[in-house]
């Protein structure tokens, strides 16, 4: 138990990382704003307790067919002994409380009210709050100067699963509220308030993957902003209504797969989503005034099938996918999507991915990405034309590992983070990029670990960038140090550097209305992540334990991808307790 202890306080402050995004010249002069959603550069430190989700991906021809659920809108703390569902454990609950004097405050809760080796349910809380101050720089508002940033976020959920011989049925649902504030005057109001409600089923008819089989899951996700909030300066024109965006979007998905053999198979696809926008405000460059374009829907079917084989040494699964446009979304998109494992020796993987698909960028999944965006517009859909990687894998041998890799990503109208007019917001872009990573490790058992990574960018500039990070950075590198001198103690230091990281910056003129509109653009940089973190964590008897996590050790100042200031040093001091 006293193993669990530790892992589980070492787990309640991970910090989440740095997501970062890109920018290219070809932005529509007709710029979308939309809500960019919780800043994924915001390096948020707080306990957390998982509810575990469904993935928001389109359904993978293989299937995982183990029991998922919801990703909520709080990252979280697993549940003391709630993985793999059978596995008995002598505690039900838990409760994980962490405070940081200047500004982080954090609380997590759960507890199993059935746990059988058949069926769980269970149920999670979790309380966040980070205040601090930072800096506006000019080039965002002319209210620039060193301001508070406050941010209150609560959640709420229950997670179930149960086995039989009939199949796999697991559910999730999570409420989520947040609270938190527009430093300055960039937004009037200058406080805002979301809620967000997420259900999320699957059913799977065996787990065994070698086997004919076949699923059927469903999401449902209901986003709303309380306020409608306007940047500074600002003015809406033609405006039937004035209520605040609220949105509801959901997916419905069945797969099944036909084994011919242990070794061969094909496998079908069928995924329908979709998302209706109460509102839809369109912002026009260069006179500082938004339009009122009514209710948006937009959806997208996809399509696709695949090959699966299974072997001593060689596995895999690989087919295409077609994505047919449904409302305001036209055009059909094909791409492919699978994955290849080549076991050249117990200690030696070759492998190979392929992914594409298309976004819808539903307010949530915005507000995801950074909540300081101008909660006006939901953006247009986006298309993964192709995230092409491989790579390989060494050990463990006597405790070192190492992997390598590298691929090519190519997306169409891409939602990136964008300073429009000093509004931050999101602009469609077209990005393509080369990247590679590369990790190596030591680990002792659980005594003692040390690795160092890295991951990059062939190129960060105007539309060569990488789909998943926001910030557009161009190099990250991340190191640790792990040792735990006796059973009860866990030491762990690391420090994370990410540079490059910028954002576009576009300004649009128009000297009189004979004239045309002018569009400028340029970068902001939003300065280097460089930051050592610390924690101890000690368990004082197999049900509680206490522990300290310091993160931005030695950090300056930096920018979200929202443009607005980070937080620097964060952390929590807390104690932990299962019953």
């Amino acid at each position: 138990m006293k193993k669990t202890t530790i892992y589980i306080l070492a787990c309640i402050l991970a910090v989440t990382k740095i997501a970062a995004r890109d920018y290219t010249k070809d932005v529509d002069v007709t710029v979308e704003l939309q809500p960019e959603v919780r800043a994924a550069s915001r390096l948020d430190i707080a306990p957390r307790a998982v509810l575990k989700s469904f993935p928001q991906s389109t359904l993978r021809y293989n299937g995982t067919l183990l029991p998922v659920a919801v990703t909520p809108m709080i990252t979280t703390l697993k549940p003391v002994g709630g993985d793999p569902l059978y596995k008995a454990s002598p505690y039900d609950g838990y409760l994980v409380a962490g405070y940081l004097p200047w500004g982080d405050l954090g609380v997590s809760a759960g507890y199993r009210l059935v746990s059988t080796r058949t069926t769980r349910l269970a149920a999670m809380t979790q309380l966040n709050r980070n205040s601090y101050r930072g800096y506006i720089p000019t080039e965002i508002s002319e209210d620039a100067g060193r301001r508070r940033l406050t941010t209150t976020d609560f959640e709420v959920g229950l997670d179930f699963a149960t086995v039989s011989n009939a199949g796999v049925l697991s559910a999730a649902t999570s409420l989520y509220l947040s609270h938190f504030n527009y430093p300055g005057s960039i937004m009037k109001p200058k406080t805002q308030n979301v809620t967000d409600y997420r259900l999320s089923m699957k059913w799977q008819s065996t787990v065994d993957e070698s086997a004919s089989r076949y699923a059927i899951e469903g999401d449902l996700d209901h986003f709303g902003y309380g306020k409608l909030s306007l940047p500074s300066g600002f003015i809406l024109q033609e405006v039937e209504s004035t209520e605040s965006l609220k949105e509801l979007s959901g997916r419905v998905a069945a797969m099944g797969q036909l084994m011919f053999s242990r070794d061969f198979g094909m496998s079908v696809s069928i995924e329908y989503k979709a998302a209706s926008l109460n509102r839809h405000y369109l912002y026009l460059p260069g006179v500082a005034e938004f339009y009122d374009r009514g209710k948006n829907y937009r959806g997208v079917v996809s399509v696709g099938a695949g090959f699966r084989f299974a072997g001593e040494h060689f596995n895999g699964h690989i087919g295409p996918v077609f994505d047919f446009g449904v409302g305001s979304l036209n055009g059909t998109n094909t791409g492919a999507r699978g994955m290849l494992n080549w076991h050249m020796s117990p200690y030696v993987l070759v492998y190979a991915t392929v992914e594409s698909g298309t976004t819808l960028n539903t307010l949530g999944t915005l507000y995801d990405r950074s909540r300081y965006g101008a909660p006006l517009s939901a953006a247009r859909p986006s298309f993964l034309d192709g995230d092409i990687k491989g790579g390989l894998s060494i050990g463990p041998f006597k405790g070192f590992s190492l992997t390598a890799g590298g691929g090519f990503a190519k997306a169409s109208n891409w939602a990136l983070p964008t300073i429009a007019d000093g509004v931050s917001t999101f602009a469609s872009t077209n990005i393509n990029t080369a990247y590679y990573h590369a990790e190596m490790k030591y680990e002792n058992g659980d005594r003692f670990g040390i690795g160092a990574g890295i991951e990059g960018v062939i190129s960060n500039r105007v539309n060569h960038a990488y789909y998943k990070w926001n910030d557009r950075a161009r190099q990250v590198v991340d190191a640790f140090i792990r040792w735990r001198p006796i059973d009860e103690l866990t030491l762990e230091a690391g420090y994370e550097l990410r540079l490059g990281r910028k954002i576009c910056n576009m300004t649009t003129l128009q000297s009189d209305e004979s004239e045309p509109i002018v569009t400028t653009y340029d970068f902001l940089k939003l300065g280097r992540i460089n930051s050592a973190r610390f924690s101890a964590n000690y368990a004082i008897t197999d049900e509680v334990g206490v522990f300290v996590r310091l993160e931005g050790l030695g950090q300056r100042r930096y920018l979200l991808s929202s443009g607005l200031p980070g937080q620097r040093l964060r952390g929590l001091f807390g104690l932990s307790l299962k019953f």
